[in-house]
């Protein structure tokens, strides 16, 4: 990220997100001057749970953006937006019980250890989420042949996988019971105030 095309100014009224957090404590200076110590310290149980619901919005959008029903998505691409979407699942929920940390692997590492124990309700109806966060992070950090040849199937895989898990983790974060996608689509529609109050609480 280039922190050129910011000012000092709004740098330090960086809001408490997982990309705030991340940029200062673990990033790269590739060249110029280091500005990482004027964006705002924050802690990570500082860093709301809208910034998971967020996560999970994106990805829904982004893995359905990117298929292509007359089958023209390209295999290693697909693969890589299925990747992404299991990574944010993994993210959203180390948040939910505030055990994120930084790094694919590391996060992957500590989701895989406690899912059963943490997440009982959706080990019990997805058993294996834990191992498909496993396979397409490990393809993550080392792009090798795809995970599945059947990009396609994995595909399906990974949208019910998100949609299950995104009705987990709105039930938390709203505290409303969301059994069904359409009951998902309505409280997402009317969360503006659980969503939006964290980011403007520290703009003002």
């Amino acid at each position: 990220i280039d922190l050129k095309c910011d000012t000092p100014e709004n740098l330090k009224k960086l809001l408490p997100r997982i990309r705030t957090y991340e940029l200062r404590n673990n990033s790269a200076i590739l060249y110029g001057e280091d500005l990482r110590n004027l964006i705002p310290n924050y802690q990570l149980n500082e860093i709301p749970l809208s910034e998971g619901a967020k996560l999970l919005l994106d990805r829904m959008s982004q893995i359905i953006e990117y298929y292509s029903i007359e089958g023209k998505h390209e295999g290693e691409f697909l693969t890589y937006i299925i990747q992404q979407t299991y990574a944010a699942i993994c993210t959203s929920l180390l948040l939910l019980i505030k055990k994120y940390e930084i790094g694919y692997k590391k996060s992957m590492e500590i989701f895989k250890k406690n899912y059963k124990i943490d997440f009982p309700e959706l080990y019990e109806k997805i058993p294996d989420l834990d191992k498909k966060i496993e396979k397409f992070i490990n393809w993550k950090i080392n792009a090798q042949k795809l995970p599945n040849q059947n990009v396609e199937e994995e595909w399906f895989i990974a949208k019910k996988n998100i949609l299950e898990v995104s009705k987990y983790f709105f039930s938390k974060f709203l505290n409303k019971n969301l059994e069904t996608t359409e009951e998902l689509s309505n409280a997402i529609l009317n969360m503006g105030e659980m969503f939006y109050m964290p980011y403007i609480k520290k703009m003002i």
